[in-house]
């Protein structure tokens, strides 16, 4: 009974910040407007109003975007945190995001795969984020078990690393666009939101999340460890290796389409457990939810927080995610030592 309440309430969250990524921003559009653009839109007839392209050309994209971003990085931080038993793992602190970072950076300066199109930022992305993650676990490994230390400052070790070759691109770059294309992958944005983009990614985003919502319980039994596991017949190696994959795969999306935006794969996992408890079947649809969330209002936040122009999203997050990153360290190192 209580976990139903807590679902009406994520969900009612879910539904009001869907609104208010709709309804806040510099226009003054009231909500009958903004149902009527949408109206309009779904039905195929159009406009050519103000309201019309506010509403379907800036805010629903950013919307759309926001929903996809916070789903996947929750989510990839959920898998992550089973994937290596660490309670403060996640994309971003694991190197990922910034292997993710550096696969775009190399796309767009060097021009990288280019002849397959449009799709090679993305597939850059993808490939650097998967390498950057096998380079953690086996860095990790390296004269004895993967302990929670080893995998932070191997994380930490190929972020610094990644991000290093990245600048250095940027710096020699000759090329005034890409530099800029370059800083808004840095910086993590929403501001480049289009609707063609959330046609092509959104469809793998949801594939890929009910994949390892149907995954529950394999999630569970990563954490009990090996010797159960294999007592179960379930080989943990291969579990690890197919969601580390994945997760990459969820990761180089987000960066194609976001720049890398940190934290949220590290809050969200923490704020669901407090909420539904450890057993990822009800943990996934409520990162789901609360990544979503999240980012909606993160996004309004950016949007709505200088007088002119507006900020980052990735920077709106840290400010929150990184005193609560701080917190997680000190009060899981108080827990190893009691």
């Amino acid at each position: 009974m209580k976990r139903s309440v807590i679902f009406a309430g994520l969900l009612l969250l879910f539904i009001a910040s869907v609104i208010g990524g709709l309804y806040l921003g510099y226009a003054d559009l009231s909500l009958g407007e903004i149902l009527h653009a949408l109206s309009r839109g779904l039905s195929g007839t159009g406009g050519d109003d103000v309201a019309y392209a506010i509403v379907m050309d800036i805010r629903l994209p950013r919307v759309l975007l926001a929903i996809l971003t916070g789903v996947a990085l929750a989510v990839s931080g959920l898998v992550m945190q089973a994937v290596v038993a660490n309670p403060i793992a996640d994309p971003y602190i694991l190197g990922i995001s910034s292997g993710a970072s550096l696969g775009a950076t190399l796309a767009i300066v060097t021009g990288l795969m280019s002849a397959l199109g449009n799709v090679a930022v993305g597939l850059s992305a993808f490939l650097f984020a998967l390498l950057t993650s096998m380079g953690v676990m086996i860095l990790s490994t390296i004269g004895g078990r993967a302990t929670s230390e080893r995998l932070i400052l191997s994380g930490l070790a190929l972020s610094a690393a990644t991000s290093s070759v990245a600048t250095l691109l940027v710096y020699t770059a000759k090329n005034r666009d890409a530099i800029r294309e370059v800083n808004f992958w840095l910086m993590g944005s929403l501001s480049g939101a289009k609707m063609s983009q959330i046609l092509f990614i959104g469809p793998v985003i949801l594939a890929l999340c009910i994949f390892l919502a149907i995954q529950s319980r394999n999630l569970n039994l990563l954490l009990l460890g090996d010797e159960v596991a294999y007592t179960l017949g379930k080989d943990l190696a291969k579990l690890r290796s197919a969601y580390i994959v994945v997760v990459s795969l969820l990761v180089g999306l987000v960066v194609y389409t976001s720049g890398t935006i940190g934290f949220v794969g590290l809050i969200v996992p923490h704020m669901a457990r407090f909420l539904l408890g450890t057993n990822h079947r009800h943990l996934i649809p409520g990162v789901i939810l609360l990544g979503a969330s999240l980012l909606l209002w993160a996004d309004v936040a950016a949007r709505n927080a200088l007088p002119a122009g507006e900020l980052p999203t990735g920077v709106v997050v840290s400010v929150v995610g990184a005193p609560l990153f701080v917190y997680l360290i000190v009060k899981n190192a108080r827990e190893v030592q009691m």
